[in-house]
């Protein structure tokens, strides 16, 4: 039984490809016994002293939220395992030792495409359930090994091919890459703040996704990428993130929510201020949002109801400062 196993780890170099079975000649163990292979195929494969992370970073439809950030890799678990799972208790009380191996695209062609293995980790920190989001340090220096590498520290998810999606992307973009200019962790984490929490912790997202059908409420915009998760009531803790007390939103449209131009009533009902009904967001005035189809996913009337009574005081207050000139 493959738990039982002892994967000799010695045997891997950081930077080399490895195919499924690659990795069980290099670690002394039991080969797959085929593509489908209940122990190989899963994204974690676990033997009595390791635990082999595979990771394809390009899923096509929006996926786990799988990445690099700087010299940390951020990583979600399948929606089955919780902070309880036993994989997951081993790696993070440190029985076993977790070791990373990714590639971009699972094909190239027809062919399978080999893992990069790219060392040992070190768990930071684990919140969330079902997905499980993990923060590893990679123990490794892999900047500047190959171009493979280099290719898998940049990716990104495929850029949007629309003049909206590719705006936005830029700019997420450009705003990653100034954070990473600095060497102060204080403004790194203030910028990638602003690039990766903006879109709503990563549970609480992937659980709007699946609700609404990864699909924004107001639009319809249908491109995973710049579709966040929007609180109703502020963030006030993980009591906060449930399905009810969020909105899946357009990036530009979570903007609008957020500074009280855009709202929604109690029947569910799209309204835009009039200082924003302005091309492409006049049309919107007067829709109907889009809710989950479970009852208990839709977006509770408590919470619309007081965010559109804060969006009106915002409003009131600005056009008072607009009328003293006070704008500062």
């Amino acid at each position: 039984m493959a738990l039982s196993e002892t994967f000799d780890t010695r045997a891997l170099v950081v930077g080399n490809a490895y195919s499924r079975v690659q990795m069980a000649e290099a670690g002394g163990v039991a080969p797959p016994t085929g593509s489908r292979d209940p122990h190989w195929s899963n994204g974690l494969v676990r033997f009595n002293n390791a635990t082999l992370l595979l990771v394809t970073l390009e899923k096509g439809d929006g996926g786990y939220d799988d990445r690099f950030e700087g010299k940390q890799f951020h990583w979600q678990s399948q929606y089955r395992q919780s902070r309880t799972s036993k994989a997951l208790v081993d790696i993070k009380n440190g029985s076993v030792a977790a070791h990373l191996f990714v590639r971009i695209f699972a094909k190239g062609g027809k062919t399978a495409e080999p893992f990069h293995y790219l060392g040992a980790l070190s768990l930071k920190s684990m919140e969330g359930d079902q997905p499980v989001d993990c923060v590893f340090d990679v123990k490794e220096r892999l900047q500047e090994r190959s171009d493979s590498i280099d290719q898998i520290l940049r990716w990104r998810p495929l850029k949007p091919t629309d003049e909206l999606g590719a705006a936005l992307f830029q700019a997420r973009e450009v705003a990653e890459q100034e954070a990473e200019a600095h060497n102060g962790e204080d403004r790194r984490d203030k910028e990638l703040r602003a690039i990766f929490v903006r879109r709503g912790q990563r549970a609480f997202r992937r659980k709007l996704l699946k609700a609404y059908g990864k699909t924004c409420a107001v639009t319809g915009c249908k491109i995973t990428e710049l579709l966040e998760a929007a609180h109703i009531s502020p963030y006030r803790g993980d009591h906060t993130n449930k399905v009810s007390n969020g909105l899946l939103l357009r990036a530009d449209i979570h903007t609008l929510f957020d500074l009280g131009l855009l709202w929604i009533d109690e029947a569910f009902t799209v309204h835009v201020a009039k200082s924003a009904r302005k091309a492409p967001y006049d049309t919107l005035q007067g829709a109907r949002l889009a809710v989950p189809g479970a009852a208990t996913d839709e977006p509770s009337a408590t919470a619309l109801a007081d965010h559109a009574r804060i969006s009106a005081e915002r409003r009131q207050k600005l056009r008072e400062r607009k009328a003293t000139g006070n704008l500062v």
